[in-house]
């Protein structure tokens, strides 16, 4: 989400991005693959980027197991339209095509889908991919507390108190979090903050198991939905989806 100011894009020299999930980085990598000579700052709350696509590691970094977006499922027109983003992914080897079984996909009829693909280092391989694109700096454990037009700057302030100015602010992370950033009440207005303010997100938890090498669980397929327990959703062995 960027806040809409009269700052004119081609004046901007300084820009921060707010989120260092996909949004964010493919937000950051557009903007430099356009503009060249911006400097592009990045803040992110959490330890490491990512987002909603999280890769967890054993502390001997052997095993990987998504536990935020578990693969990738475009659908035809978007297959089109961004056709040259997964060229890019898969000839770079960041993606990969998915031949195994995922049982319990639910399919929609009015729009086809071509191919699921995996990413073979972890989804938070794909969020890197296109952080290293941009070029941009980036800083974990930095939350944004309050931000504040000043002579056609932002004055932008972090939870631990840290002044800096951009010309211009991207926000990329969830809209109740934007939502609780001091001072952007100004920059809004009354339809925008009452649409914002009606997103709602449901909750979603995953834990990941880790085996010891070699151990054979002998499943039928690579990954599985369910639909009538009241807990578990979705099943996956990660080191079968990771090789597609």
């Amino acid at each position: 989400m960027s806040v809409p100011v009269s700052v004119t894009i081609n004046t901007v020299e300084k820009l921060l991005v707010v989120g260092a999930g996909l949004t964010g980085a493919v937000t950051s990598a557009l903007v430099k693959e356009k503009l060249v000579d911006f400097s592009i700052t990045l803040w992110d709350k959490a330890n490491f980027p990512g987002g909603r696509m999280t890769t967890a590691r054993t502390p001997c970094g052997r095993g990987l197991a998504d536990i935020g977006a578990q693969y990738i499922s475009p659908m035809n027109k978007y297959c089109i339209s961004h056709r040259r983003f997964y060229d890019d992914l898969t000839v770079d080897g960041v993606l990969v095509p998915i031949n195994n079984v995922i049982e319990g996909e639910k399919s929609n009829n009015e729009v086809t889908k071509i191919q699921n693909y995996t990413a073979p280092n972890g989804t938070s391989s794909i969020v890197k991919y296109f952080l290293t694109k941009s070029g941009a700096q980036l800083f974990c454990n930095h939350t944004l507390q309050s931000l504040k037009l000043v002579d056609n700057r932002w004055q932008v302030t972090t939870a631990d108190g840290e002044v800096e100015y951009f010309s211009a602010v991207a926000l990329t992370m969830p809209v109740p979090q934007i939502m609780q950033i001091h001072g952007i009440d100004q920059y809004i207005n009354v339809d925008q903050k009452r649409l914002l303010e009606e997103v709602e997100y449901s909750s979603r938890f995953a834990m990941a198991l880790f085996f010891e090498q070699g151990a054979n669980l002998s499943l039928p397929w690579m990954a599985k939905y369910f639909f009538d327990g009241p807990c578990i959703r979705f099943v996956c062995a990660d080191n079968v989806k990771r090789k597609g």
